[in-house]
């Protein structure tokens, strides 16, 4: 379970990461 919420919080600052690059 915590491996699974740690690869939901990744993935949460991977798409944040790629929203700040497009803008």
């Amino acid at each position: 379970m915590q491996h699974y919420l740690r690869l939901s919080f990744f993935s949460i600052h991977y798409i944040d990461y790629k929203c700040m690059h497009n803008l």
